[in-house]
């Protein structure tokens, strides 16, 4: 029996905060049920003994004013008119308590119900309202009591009436106090409870909902923000009354960890916890990515009862994480294909990456290289001249090139060119530095090769110079003159002077005059 009576008081108590009313109406309304519910069994306790005693007249009275207690009740919960209901249930008590008081007589224990009714309207009407209700009827009361008819049975003694007035005074004072401090702090809580919205309302003003969790199967929603419709399509009634779970709107590839990582947060001991982001389904079927931070609460025999928490919705930022990753994927292989050894280090000159042609050059890898420094990977006479640039760049901020040298994975020097340039992080202040090595090693030598080639070139040409200036010769026997004054064969002389060497012979005209017995026309 009294499971049924729990059980039915349950219903009719999600019934009422069920109703469109806000808390303050919500809880006159819930004491107004109270009051229905005590004083009806009474009041009919009350007509059964009325009519008993053959007392058709108070009996009815009873009745009648129960019936309009009820009526009061069915207006409120169908019409939402409560403040007419309580002033017309009022008026028909305060008539019922006048007709017991005049009825009271001897002992006065009739009487004494009047002392419930500041209790009763104080509350329902508030201070100012309810306290013209009390004093009113208090006024109807006393000259009543003091004008009472000269039968035995509806006289008050002076002392009772003096009692009885004091006790209803007080009584109203310590309940107008009471109401009054509830106002108070109802006004308080009011207003912090209106800087919770302010700020709950700039939490959830953006793709977040915040969320209570009971800790059963499914993770059943016992309190969502007003925005979860805006983020994940469903809406406040789907998960409070239409027992969607939030256990059925997680990805089903997802489900199985987010279970984890909730069995593992709940046995941390900082009671909450952050969940790695995972997919929602919405209701129409698409699929957003959310961040997830909850916390753990726990009863007095420390079991978890529930979680409360808030569902970022950072599909949007997974769409620029995908689009930077493309980007940086993108970067790091154009920066392998180069054939240059490309670095970058940051302030301190410790190496933060490189490509594989770097790699190549230095004959290690990546991870052996990342995080050293420069007199970690080359010889110290080539590190100090590294820092030493290194520091006058980043002095200077902008681009640096100057030839130097490195020494390969095989201990070979390579002449090369640095080509740097400094790069800055999200303040706009200098980050570290970005540099390309060029091999020069080749073009060195053939810069070398060029010079000595030049050198040659230019001695011939030298020589070339002495024997098309003025040179002496002999108009008889064509010998030349030195600069020494000395005259030599003209074969001597261009073979002294130059690289030309003389082989003799004798030509066809110089045959004929010569031996022209020989040569025949």
């Amino acid at each position: 029996m009294i499971d049924i009576f729990r059980k039915s008081a349950n219903q009719l108590k999600l019934k009422i905060e069920s109703m469109p009313m806000d808390v303050e109406e919500e809880l006159r309304f819930k004491h107004y049920t109270l009051l229905t519910a005590l004083a009806l069994p009474t009041m009919a306790g009350y007509a059964g003994y009325a009519c008993f005693q053959q007392a058709y007249l108070p009996a009815s009275f009873i009745l009648f004013s129960g019936a309009g207690l009820c009526a009061g009740w069915f207006s409120i919960y169908r019409f939402r008119q409560g403040r007419n209901a309580y002033r017309v249930n009022t008026l028909l008590f305060s008539i019922l308590l006048l007709y017991l008081q005049t009825t009271g007589g001897g002992d006065g224990s009739k009487a004494l119900w009047i002392h419930i009714f500041p209790l009763i309207v104080i509350f329902l009407f508030g201070k100012k309202e309810g306290l013209c209700w009390t004093l009113g009827l208090f006024a109807a009361f006393v000259p009543t009591m003091a004008l009472a008819p000269e039968a035995p049975d509806f006289q008050y003694a002076p002392e009772y009436i003096v009692r009885f007035s004091l006790v209803y005074l007080i009584i109203t004072a310590v309940i107008f106090r009471l109401e009054h401090s509830r106002s108070y702090y109802r006004e308080r809580m009011n207003a912090k409870n209106k800087e919770l919205e302010q700020a709950m309302n700039i939490f959830t003003s953006g793709p977040v909902a915040v969320f209570k969790w009971r800790n059963e199967p499914g993770w059943p929603v016992e309190y969502v923000s007003s925005n979860v419709a805006d983020i994940l399509s469903y809406s406040r009634d789907e998960f409070l009354k239409g027992g969607t779970t939030y256990a059925r709107i997680v990805h089903g590839e997802d489900l199985d960890r987010v279970r984890e990582e909730v069995a593992f947060g709940s046995k941390s001991s900082k009671g909450h916890f952050a969940h790695a982001p995972y997919r929602i389904v919405k209701k129409d079927g698409s699929v957003i990515w959310v961040d997830d931070h909850t916390s753990v609460v726990r009863d007095g025999n420390n079991e978890i009862t529930h979680y409360h928490g808030y569902v970022v919705d950072i599909s949007q930022r997974k769409k620029y994480e995908s689009r930077l990753k493309e980007q940086y994927d993108f970067l790091k292989t154009l920066m392998n294909t180069l054939p240059c050894p490309v670095f970058f280090k940051n302030r301190e000159g410790v190496y933060l990456g490189c490509n594989r042609a770097f790699e190549k050059a230095v004959g290690m890898r990546r991870s052996d290289i990342v995080g050293k420094s420069a007199h970690e990977l080359a010889p110290a006479e080539l590190a100090e001249k590294y820092e030493e640039k290194d520091r006058a760049l980043l002095a200077a901020p902008g681009l640096q090139t100057y030839d130097w040298k490195i020494e390969t994975a095989g201990g070979m020097k390579r002449e090369v060119i640095f080509n740097k340039a400094t790069f800055v992080d999200e303040n706009n202040e200098t980050a570290g530095i970005i540099g390309v090595i060029t091999d020069i090693t080749k073009r060195k030598r053939a810069e070398a090769e060029r010079e000595q080639l030049i050198a040659e070139l230019r001695d011939a040409l030298e020589k070339i110079k002495t024997l098309s200036g003025f040179i002496p010769i002999c108009s008889s026997c064509k010998k030349i003159r030195d600069d020494s004054g000395y005259w030599s064969r003209i074969e001597t002389y261009i073979e002294q002077h130059s690289d030309a060497l003389f082989s003799h012979g004798i030509c066809p005209e110089c045959s004929r005059t010569l031996y022209p017995e020989l040569i025949k026309d």
